[in-house]
């Protein structure tokens, strides 16, 4: 008898764990119905994706490519003020590209008007570092590396000061489908680097993803992809962080981008299902999804949805960013040019 309960109490768990497993990758979600906010097109020369982008307030957008591509690391940079023309790829002077894989990026300008760009770098997956460079007309300049023991599997970076940032621990082991299979437990991070060391402000998370801030830099918006849900923060004088809200949206968030409104607009994957590879020619099968938000006193509301894809023009979406009337979503493989109409 006893032995018979035991194999039901162990059923009964093993059940509610793939059950909680399969809600939270999505599969009840693998059937997307296309739609576009206005005319998209993909923009030449982005072969092999578009993980992250950053604008600056005049148009210009930095982008992050070659993630999980071998040896095809590069930051592109895009205008949208010039939207006929392509993507340049940006000469990168002393740093060598075959010890970089860039992932999240963020954009800092100082009170001089000089423009740096913060790269995570997760060519040694479980060991990232942050890289530090000066852009100018002739490309970007490597500036220093920044590197700490709490920093593991870096996924995103939000820059708030000189060399002072918040960003996420992703990954607990170095495959994916092992974080996917261990995202029923809470083990992932938000840390804030000071310049001179980092410590944890949030711990006890599914999966942390893509990070910003607000406009004024009150609240740290998260993605918690494990959880399909955006979290919001109040950002302390300390830089510490305290939860004021957690929005189920049932789709898996990447990255996040605030434009100068306020407005919050998300990457989404509607099902993590995509991301493994399917049969038979072992490619990814990967949807898009865009959603947008505001936040009001903390709170994230007016969730709209802008655009969902079954691959027709994006493989995914990792981030969206609105520029006046248009909009850039990346993806792991190519990255689109929407109009907004």
């Amino acid at each position: 008898m006893y032995k018979t309960q035991g194999f039901i109490a162990v059923t009964a768990v093993l059940g509610y764990v793939l059950f909680q497993f399969a809600i939270r990758i999505g599969v009840h979600r693998t059937t997307v119905f296309p739609h576009f906010p206005g005319p998209c097109r993909s923009l030449p020369g982005i072969e092999y994706g578009s993980e992250d982008v950053e604008t600056l307030p005049d148009g210009q957008a930095f982008i992050s490519s070659g993630f999980k591509h071998n040896n095809k690391a590069a930051i592109f940079l895009f205008n949208f003020e010039q939207p006929d023309n392509p993507p340049i790829k940006l000469d990168i002077k002393g740093f060598p590209l075959g010890n970089l894989e860039p992932l999240g990026i963020s954009i800092y300008v100082s009170d001089l008007g000089d423009i740096y760009l913060y790269v995570v770098n997760v060519k040694s997956p479980m060991n990232a570092t942050i890289e530090k460079f000066q852009y100018d007309k002739a490309g970007l300049v490597h500036i220093k590396t920044l590197w700490d023991p709490n920093m593991g599997s870096i996924n995103d970076i939000k820059v708030v000061g000189n060399d002072q940032f918040y960003y996420t621990n992703f990954n607990t082991f170095s495959t994916m489908i092992h974080d996917f299979w261990i995202s029923n437990l809470w083990m992932k991070s938000v840390c804030f680097f000071n310049g001179k060391k980092s410590e944890v402000v949030v711990y006890g998370l599914r999966l942390a993803n893509g990070i910003n801030a607000s406009p004024d830099g009150k609240h740290i918006i998260l993605a918690e992809m494990g959880e399909r849900s955006l979290n919001v923060y109040t950002r302390n004088s300390d830089n510490s962080l305290t939860k004021t809200d957690q929005l189920y949206i049932d789709c898996s968030p990447d990255n996040i981008d605030i434009d100068n409104t306020g407005d919050i607009w998300v990457g989404c994957f509607p099902s993590l299902t995509d991301l493994f590879p399917s049969p038979p020619s072992g490619a990814p099968v990967l949807k898009a999804q865009v959603l947008k938000f505001e936040l009001q006193n903390g709170k994230l509301v007016n969730g709209k949805q802008i655009l969902q894809d079954d691959r027709t023009t994006l493989k995914g979406s990792t981030i969206a960013v609105k520029y006046k009337e248009a909009l850039l979503v990346g993806s792991h493989t190519n990255l689109a040019y929407c109009k907004l109409e």
